[in-house]
Order: structure tokens, then C-alpha cells, then sequence
């Protein structure tokens, strides 16, 4: 997730933005079976 933690610092989303980023990105890991999300996730 350091993408996200990356994009905050920047100033680039909010932390409200990833937090739902984050949901989302958990939601497709296990849909897909990894153990923890990927960038693949993410975006």
C-alpha cells in the first residue's frame, strides 16, 4: 500500500480517498485469492 501512502504525502488524494482505496483493494484480493492486495488491486 505504499503507493497510497505515497499519493497522500504527495497531496495528490485524500486520506478519506485511500482509506476506500484500501477497502476496495482488500475486496478484490480476496475475490481473487491473494493473501494481501497488489498494486494490480489498486488500481
Amino acid at each position: 500500500m505504499k503507493e497510497l501512502d505515497d499519493a497522500i504525502r504527495q497531496g495528490r488524494i485524500t486520506s478519506r480517498t485511500a482509506a476506500r482505496c484500501r477497502r476496495l483493494a482488500w475486496t478484490r484480493a480476496d475475490l481473487d485469492g491473494h493473501a494481501h492486495p497488489d498494486i494490480a488491486d489498486i488500481c
